[in-house]
């Protein structure tokens, strides 16, 4: 259970206008992290949740690679594949991992990270989805990873124009409409977000934010001046700051137990990860 909730990291990019109430309600963030185990589907089977989701075979569950957590969902691209993978989040409609509901509509923000062994091109889609809603496509370009063997995040932006029958469960599917070349991809922590991309995201290097999980202080490296915000996962602000020197420790004993969103932006630059306050 510990190593479900270390999922972490989950949004280097630029947002405005957090809403004060929560935009997006039952999101699992352990299935969209790739990290369940025993899914149950409506065939009843269980397995993965890469399994549980799995409409054409060719992703699997993955402790090669992992951004956060133990597992990524890894295609092995090295040699071409017969057919592509493709993922319908919408399969593990027992327990509804793969559902969640979206309030209001609205600017969206889908984010994935990407991990490569060889630079390649290449194009992912993500849709975001529900029958009576519409769908509405997310495209990340694989080209845009400029280093191999390390994690790099894709992001694109959505407009949620209808809402349909409420409460509304929209799902997603995954898989790539121009397929990666010579190369091994490993996804994780897919997120749908409420918010506006500025502009080209631009991440911000070199910050780290330990321990996790954390009970009495967060402690934070990131440049001196940053403007650091802690969120709950309902996009409540709890704290804000900012750093005056490069190594700042933040005070968490009077949060409630919980994930929380900490966002660190210094010269418009961003790096955003989740963290659990026991």
């Amino acid at each position: 259970m510990i190593t479900k909730l270390l999922k972490t990291s989950l949004l280097t990019l630029m947002i405005t206008g957090i809403s004060a109430t929560a935009q997006i309600a039952g999101y699992d963030f352990d299935a969209f992290g790739f990290e369940s185990q025993n899914v149950e589907w409506k065939t009843g089977n269980s397995g993965t949740v890469v399994e549980a989701w799995t409409q054409v075979a060719g992703f699997v569950q993955s402790d090669e690679q992992a951004k956060n957590g133990t597992y990524s969902m890894k295609a092995d691209y090295s040699a071409v594949l017969a057919t592509t993978p493709k993922l319908q989040t919408y399969r593990s409609n027992v327990n509804n991992e793969g559902k969640f509901e979206i309030q209001s509509t609205g600017d969206y923000i889908v984010s994935v990270w990407v991990y490569l062994t060889v630079l390649s091109s290449g194009t992912l889609k993500s849709t975001v989805q529900e029958t009576s809603a519409g769908t509405y496509n997310a495209t990340f370009d694989l080209s845009e990873v400029g280093q191999i063997n390390t994690w790099t995040q894709l992001q694109a932006q959505l407009n949620i124009s209808t809402l349909g029958d409420s409460p509304t469960k929209f799902w997603t599917t995954l898989n790539f409409t121009s397929a990666p070349v010579s190369t091994i991809v490993y996804l994780d922590d897919l997120l749908v977000t409420k918010g506006s991309l500025i502009a080209k995201a631009e991440v911000l290097d070199n910050v780290s934010v330990y321990p996790n999980p954390a009970k009495e202080n967060l402690n934070i490296s990131a440049p001196a001046g940053s403007e650091i915000t802690i969120t709950n996962i309902a996009g409540v602000h709890v704290k804000s700051l900012q750093a005056d020197s490069k190594n700042t420790k933040l005070s968490v004993s009077g949060l409630n137990s919980g994930i929380y969103i900490v966002k660190v932006v210094s010269e418009g630059k961003s790096y955003v990860t989740k963290v659990v306050v026991q």
